[in-house]
């Protein structure tokens, strides 16, 4: 009887180590194969603690590769709630209604641009998506180009209510993604872009400045401005 829980204990602390095993890779997007689809898939992060989409290739990876968010959630226990308050891992998936707000156990979180000291400093992401009434976070050097009756917008942009050249979504969510140039003072974020061939968001790495503006902080906004029903 001994034996038995013994044996018990050591196969559910064995499948346990699998588990942390399994969520401890990195995502592994693979490489294509003959017949190979290329699809969207989740992996866990263990620095952000979250679950994020990445594109799988179709053959090859790592076990740390799930086909629903909710599944990668389940088996990487990530329902944790963090030590900041935060009532579910869900919730780190939303946009703030704030766009100043930082949820600092998820770098992807909506916000202005972080220092390495994670002091929050000015920036004109939040003017220019405010302007243009939508999501996009690229950090531009330069100011967007103003327009009236007079002065028309060039071809893949419309002037807005706010008398500013935007992009339109089609313009957006067609351009590859863009990781810009780096800025010395800040750390590469991560950000997502659309990809219309597969009808999703992935994860790419942002360097600060410039690119274009198929670039937003969240899976879900990204989603919800470019996905095509």
């Amino acid at each position: 009887m001994l034996f038995l829980g013994s044996l018990l204990i050591c196969l559910l602390f064995q499948e346990a180590i699998a588990v942390t095993a399994q969520c401890n890779y990195v995502a592994d997007s693979g490489q294509a194969c003959v017949q190979s689809v290329v699809s969207t898939k989740f992996g866990f992060n263990v620095v952000s603690k979250t679950c994020e989409p990445f594109t799988y290739n179709g053959c090859g990876g790592n076990s740390n590769r799930f086909d629903t968010l909710s599944e990668c959630i389940q088996t990487c226990n990530a329902m944790k709630t963090p030590s900041n308050g935060t009532t579910s891992y869900l919730g780190r998936y939303r946009r703030s209604e704030n766009a100043t707000q930082i949820n600092w156990f998820n770098p992807f979180h909506p916000g202005p641009v972080i220092l390495q000291t994670t002091t929050p400093v000015p920036s004109t992401e939040t003017l220019n998506a405010k302007a243009c009434n939508a999501a996009f976070a690229v950090q531009l050097t330069r100011p967007l180009q103003t327009c009236n009756a007079e002065t028309a917008c060039p071809e893949g942009y419309t002037c807005s209510d706010s008398a500013v050249c935007c992009p339109t979504k089609e313009t957006v969510c067609s351009s590859d993604y863009d990781s810009g140039h780096e800025v010395s003072a800040f750390d590469h974020v991560g950000r997502y872009a659309f990809t219309a061939s597969i009808n999703s968001c992935n994860r790419f790495s942002y360097f600060g400045a410039d690119g274009n503006f198929n670039n937003f902080k969240s899976y879900c906004d990204c989603m919800q401005y470019c996905r095509q029903n």
